[in-house]
């Protein structure tokens, strides 16, 4: 009998702590996230033992800032066999570039109409 092929999933996650969020930052400012408790080591070394029990694998996106704090993360993400992608954009920068974005959509709109 044929065994069925084995079913992939594409599995991603974002390495950030739980104040770096764009709706937290009149309460969080980038310049107070020195003084915030950290959380994201020991939530992904949880989530690392759940995926290695189950022998998959993922893509972390790496807040920058995570990185400089805590190299030995990044090193425990990555012996567990997982890619690993640096977190380009800080949030709030990324709300800008996407309102220049759409702005250049639209002159580009607007400058085609008449083709």
């Amino acid at each position: 009998m044929n065994q069925p092929d084995p079913v992939s999933h594409f599995f991603s996650v974002d390495v950030e702590e739980h104040f770096q969020v764009v709706a937290l930052e009149p309460w969080a400012p980038r310049s107070s996230w020195d003084s915030h408790p950290s959380r994201v080591a020991r939530n992904v070394d949880r989530l690392l033992e759940l995926l290695a029990r189950h022998n998959a694998h993922g893509t972390f996106f790496i807040l920058g800032w995570v990185a400089r704090k805590d190299p030995g993360l990044i090193r425990r993400i990555a012996a567990g066999g997982h890619e690993i992608l640096r977190d380009i954009f800080v949030r709030i920068k990324a709300i800008e570039a996407l309102g220049r974005l759409r702005a250049v959509e639209s002159m580009l709109h607007c400058s085609t109409i008449g083709t």
